[in-house]
């Protein structure tokens, strides 16, 4: 058994698997905790196919598995994407008739909220009650993530109320879960709702966010997140640019839009040759020509400066690669052979 949880710390389900078949094969009959061991063994390595394989072998070996080492089976599959083994074994528990707790009901409902299978995920929710089992916090954060990856919004921002309602405060996790929901469904209201609530603010939720603004041009709010990301202190990067130059640009604010590409510029980042063009569009058709011409004298100065680096680039490149010959030709390789006329055809 020390040798098997030694195994398991480090991962090692070969190793394992091995000592479990020397067992066997010298008449030593593992226990219920050394198939547990071996099977927990193969989270860490990605080999669910091997957990399940030793489920099997405690079945038959008449070893009563339990509800921890099928808890493993399941995490080994979940983990490797396979939402269907872990859906069959909870069934599989279901009509054994074991006691199962929250962290099997959990597994399943987390593999199918990877998949984004809400319907199932919210059955198997309502098959806990039959339990005697009330939804925890991973419960409600799973069943959130299946209904952000179906597209339910709604449903997402429904289990955020009903986890106010048992007290359990949401963390940062599961606002972010409907934070996805509802920038996929352009929701920008909710979206910034649930962004100012969260306690700790990434790069991520406020990509979200600023997605379910720039979709429908909600420029103001947009510009917005980029203040407060100073603010925070959460350094925007070019997608988040990207989603407020749109947002500006649908709203036809070509002011804005040079500010933008202006501030993108002082932060390190480089307008595509697209964004500019757009840019200019924008500015021509508000007859804002003065800050049109800026963006074009800009947009050259660009190109100039790109095209100079390639040139730069091809003739260090160049040098480099005749470097490389010569280097070739004194290490006494085929290339050198040639360059030397020592290369000899037979």
């Amino acid at each position: 058994v020390s040798l098997l949880q030694m195994f398991n710390k480090l991962g090692e389900f070969r190793r394992s698997s091995a000592l479990l078949r020397q067992m066997t094969s010298r008449s030593v009959a593992p226990t219920q905790k050394c198939y547990s061991l071996g099977i927990s063994s193969c989270i860490s390595d990605g080999q669910w196919d091997r957990s399940i394989s030793l489920l099997r072998e405690m079945l038959g070996a008449a070893v009563e598995p339990g509800i921890s080492a099928y808890a493993s089976a399941m995490t080994s599959c979940r983990n490797d994407g396979m939402w269907e083994q872990v859906v069959e074994l909870l069934k599989e528990m279901q009509e054994t008739g074991m006691d199962m707790d929250h962290i099997n009901y959990n597994l399943a409902i987390s593999a199918l909220g990877y998949q984004g299978f809400w319907e199932r995920a919210l059955s198997l929710m309502e098959q806990m009650s039959y339990s005697a089992l009330s939804p925890n916090r991973f419960t409600y954060g799973s069943a959130m993530l299946a209904c952000a990856r179906g597209f339910q919004w709604q449903q997402a921002v429904n289990f955020l109320e009903d986890m106010k309602i048992v007290s359990i405060q949401p963390n940062d996790k599961e606002l972010g879960c409907v934070l996805l929901a509802c920038g996929i469904a352009c929701r920008w209201q909710l979206s910034l709702e649930v962004l100012h609530s969260m306690a700790s603010k990434d790069i991520v939720s406020y990509g979200m966010a600023m997605q379910a603004c720039a979709k429908v041009l909600q420029w103001e709010h947009a510009l917005g997140l980029l203040r407060d990301m100073d603010r925070e202190r959460v350094a925007p990067d070019a997608i988040m640019y990207a989603g407020a130059t749109k947002a500006c640009k649908l709203a036809q604010r070509s002011d804005k839009l040079a500010e933008l590409l202006v501030d993108m510029k002082a932060r390190g980042f480089t307008p595509s040759e697209q964004e500019y063009k757009s840019s200019i569009e924008a500015c021509e058709k508000k007859q804002h020509f003065e800050v049109a011409l800026e963006l074009e004298a800009t947009r050259i100065d660009l190109r100039s400066s790109q095209a100079l680096e390639r040139e730069e680039f091809e003739a260090e490149k160049m040098l480099e690669d005749a470097v490389n010959f010569r280097i070739g030709k004194k290490q006494g390789g085929l290339v050198g052979k040639i360059w030397g006329g020592e290369f000899d055809e037979t």
